[in-house]
């Protein structure tokens, strides 16, 4: 466990900066209820909640986490049912309703990110859809990406139609294999695993080397509350920055990563 003394000087960090968190009401922060291993899990466990909780204590916060579908997580944050939500790209859609980590500039602020994560383009063999690194093409079908992801904007974006009736890399892989699409962009390891190793998929589906993206994702806080103490949140995304370069959080990182 990092020493509280030694990170708040690292920080330059002090409970008047923070608003006195110790006495400020509990923040509830919001996350997607599909795994997404080693990261989140529904039950409140993955590498995002490890790290959240040693910021909670080291800035003697109080948050507490509530395992949502993600478009909700999304729009609960916006109406202010919920103080924030994460693991989250940035958007111009979010943007309008909730805060990120930034420079002084305005640009992101990578280095107060949770993780990266990559999207991997996957392609259902036999079909029309390709991927070259540079170019994604699906003729026949629009291009499967779980509901509410920032990459379904991405694609909207190269005029591409999208096809977000999908949660889980699960659900893609099988749509796949459904003949009901030719192209899924999905994320994360749990994706990968599941195509080049379940029976179901191994023999059907093509994954691709190359990722359609690979982007920093953070904690997102609703605009609101940040509004209402803005170096309670800056403290708090400093201090993932600071557990990220942890010696104790790297360990439990390659920890997960060799299971």
């Amino acid at each position: 466990m990092l020493n509280p003394r030694t990170l708040i000087s690292a920080l330059g960090l002090t409970l008047m900066l923070t608003g006195r968190a110790v006495s400020a009401a509990p923040l509830n922060f919001c996350y997607e209820d599909v795994a997404q291993k080693p990261w989140t899990m529904p039950d409140n466990s993955g590498l995002n909640i490890t790290l959240l909780k040693q910021v909670e204590k080291l800035l003697g916060e109080q948050f507490s986490f509530s395992a949502k579908p993600w478009k909700r997580c999304q729009e609960e944050t916006r109406q202010g049912v919920v103080d924030g939500f994460f693991a989250a790209a940035i958007n111009n859609e979010r943007l309008q309703y909730s805060v990120f980590p930034t420079h002084s500039d305005g640009s992101p602020d990578k280095t107060a990110a949770l993780y990266e994560d990559r999207f991997g383009v996957y392609l259902r063999k036999g079909g029309n859809g390709a991927w070259d690194g540079k170019k994604i093409d699906s003729p026949q079908f629009p291009i499967l990406v779980q509901r509410g992801y920032h990459v379904a904007n991405l694609l909207r974006d190269q005029g591409l139609s999208v096809n977000e009736t999908i949660k889980s890399a699960d659900d893609g892989l099988r749509f796949l294999v459904s003949n009901l699409a030719d192209v899924a962009i999905l994320q994360g390891e749990q994706a990968r695993i599941l195509a080049l190793h379940d029976p179901r998929f191994v023999d059907m589906v093509i994954t691709s080397p190359i990722p359609y993206q690979v982007l920093p994702l953070y904690l997102a806080v609703g605009r609101k509350r940040y509004d209402e103490n803005p170096k309670r949140i800056e403290a708090i995304w400093a201090a993932i920055r600071q557990v990220r370069e942890s010696p104790e959080y790297k360990a439990q990182l390659n920890a997960a990563a060799a299971r």
